[in-house]
């Protein structure tokens, strides 16, 4: 019995020692866990932070550009010829541009471009979907095309009709118009293929539609 008590008395506290050990051992695990976890929570809430800052940054560029694409938008831009008929010299196989003397044959503008009486400025730069339609009249086998030029050159496919007889005609055309900035310069030109025969300007119109301001 004394062994036992004796045995007992050694043991017990090295058996208390070693369950502290271990108890702090657990306690450094657990603490070990607990920080991980905060780390890696903290780590998402950051990204996700960022991640929505980012977003309210695209929505509100969105917003912009819709406000932009609508203030655009408001009114089409249209020109019109008032002139009841406008003659055109022509050199065959040369673009001429649809205008009168005074340079007051087009009329009407709207947001994003200015009228200029012969010609179109652009005033918002973007993306455009322009939209021509020009009545005219000119005499037999006279091959007659029409286009739309920007800064002198030809921005779209041309247009064209052969007259049989001395007759009016029309044509039109579409197409898109992109990466427009400030200052371009869009005009109506019309050539006859065939002869050197000028063409009778009865009316027309162009229409522009933004469809992405820069």
């Amino acid at each position: 019995m004394k062994k036992l008590l004796f045995i007992l008395a050694i043991c017990l506290p090295a058996f208390a020692m070693g369950q502290t050990t271990i108890d702090r051992a657990m306690s450094v695990w657990a603490r070990d866990i607990v920080n991980a976890n905060f780390t890696e929570v903290y780590t998402n809430v950051t990204s996700n932070d960022v991640d929505i800052a980012a977003n309210v940054v695209s929505i509100a560029t969105n917003a912009a550009d819709i406000d932009t694409l609508e203030a655009a938008n408001a009114v089409s831009f249209m020109q019109v010829i008032v002139d009841s008929s406008e003659t055109i010299a022509l050199t065959e196989d040369t673009w001429a541009i649809v205008e009168n003397a005074t340079s007051t044959l087009w009329t009407s503008s709207g947001a994003g471009v200015t009228a200029n009486g012969d010609s179109v400025t652009i005033v918002t730069a973007g993306d455009y979907f322009v939209s021509l339609s020009l009545s005219f009249k000119a005499t037999a086998d006279d091959s007659i095309q029409v286009a739309v030029f920007k800064n002198g050159g030809r921005a779209t496919a041309p247009a064209e009709t052969q007259l049989i007889g001395t007759e009016t005609a029309n044509l039109a055309v579409s197409g898109l118009l992109l990466d427009l900035v400030a200052g371009d310069d869009l005009s109506v030109r019309i050539q006859n293929t065939a002869s050197g025969d000028d063409a009778s300007v009865k009316n027309g119109s162009l229409v522009l539609y933004m469809l992405k301001p820069d």
